[in-house]
């Protein structure tokens, strides 16, 4: 979404990306409710269904109706969002599908990303900080690959695993066109 675009996935949402996934989702869920609730009270305004801004509105029955569904809306979309962050969106809709159940055929292309030297780095900035050097470097390897319309088939220590499904018409160029943005 565009709050993930302009605030989440740029170095200011740093400390957000590190929360745990209950803490992220209700987080973005209050800044998503705010933006509803200013939303609906300037549209009432404009459309003349109120002639002040004030919020009195909010205290009637068909106002609590309107802001349960928001805020479950708001919660259901900000959990599946980071859901698929973590898993990818082919994976996920498998997983939901039910595909994993049975074997299956695939073609597909792999890239395997390792940071190099991480045992030494660890030794020398401490594990914790590797971890979240390393964790933040996956996020953000994992919005490339999604733009390039690879998945993220897994995570394995400092590696990650990235696949593309070649019968969908993807192309080694497309997939060097993936790996050169990682470097860039």
């Amino acid at each position: 979404g565009l709050l993930d675009t302009i605030w989440v996935h740029k170095r200011r949402g740093k400390r957000l990306r590190r929360l745990p996934l209950i803490s992220y989702t209700l987080i973005l869920t209050l800044i998503w409710i705010a933006i509803i609730l200013v939303n609906m009270t300037l549209t009432r305004h404009w459309l003349g269904l109120s002639h002040d801004l004030s919020f009195q509105w909010m205290l009637t029955v068909q106002f609590g109706r309107h802001f349960t569904f928001c805020l479950f809306m708001a919660f259901t979309f900000n959990l599946l969002l980071r859901i698929i962050s973590f898993l990818g969106t082919r994976s996920l809709i498998e997983i939901l599908l039910g595909r994993y159940q049975e074997p299956a055929m695939q073609h597909l292309a792999f890239m395997f990303l390792d940071v190099v030297d991480s045992t030494q780095l660890t030794e020398k900035i401490g594990d914790a900080k590797t971890h979240i050097l390393i964790g933040n470097l996956f996020f953000d390897i994992a919005s490339l690959v999604d733009q390039y319309e690879g998945e993220v088939h897994r995570y394995i220590g400092d590696e990650m695993v990235i696949t593309w499904d070649l019968t969908k018409g993807h192309t080694v160029p497309d997939i060097l066109g993936c790996l050169a943005a990682v470097f860039d």
